[in-house]
Parts: C-alpha cells; structure tokens; sequence
C-alpha cells in the first residue's frame, strides 16, 4: 500500500463504514465528506420504510375500498409535487389525510 499524501485536505467517499476508518487512519487530519448521491439514497430509503410501515397499518386499519384509494401512494410520494397527476395529487391527498405523519 502506497503511504497516503499529507496535502489530501478532504476525502469524499460513500457511507461504507470501512473506507470511512481507512481514511481516518491514513489521512488523520483530512475532512470525510459523504457525497450527495448516497445521503440522498439513505434518506429515500428511510422515508420509504416509514411510508411502507404507514400503508401496513393503514391496510390493517382501513375498509378494503377506502385502502385500495392508496393503491400507488408509495410512488406517487417519490416525485416532485409539480411532477404529479391530478389523480396520484388525489392518492396523495389521502394518504396524508390518513397519516399526518408522513
């Protein structure tokens, strides 16, 4: 292994806990900075789990007619507001009416 330059300021990496260590071993006074692709994917993924957790309890909790008005929700929630059809603006609409949460 090469021995790492001492002018390296900043290191911008993914969330991989093991290149995270490496560089705090090799580069001691280097900034990490995680890049906006992952941080962003880490996000999505959390949202993701809480609006799938969301729609469970609301299948659980709904009359079948009124969960399947849902039905699309989890995608339609993905895209820009200005994105939207008139139709999935309407799943999401009662999506958030059933969970404010969200």
């Amino acid at each position: 292994m090469q021995e790492a330059d001492p002018e390296v300021s900043t290191v911008c990496r993914d969330m991989v806990e093991g290149y995270i260590e490496a560089v705090r071993e090799e580069l001691k006074e280097s900034q990490i900075v995680i890049d906006r692709f992952h941080v962003t994917r880490h996000y999505r993924d959390g949202v993701d789990e809480f609006r799938k957790a969301e729609l469970k309890r609301l299948k659980q909790e709904l009359a079948k007619e009124e969960y399947r008005t849902l039905k699309g929700g989890l995608w339609a929630c993905r895209k820009k507001r200005e994105d939207l059809r008139s139709e999935e603006r309407k799943v999401v609409k009662q999506l958030f009416r059933h969970s404010p949460q969200l």
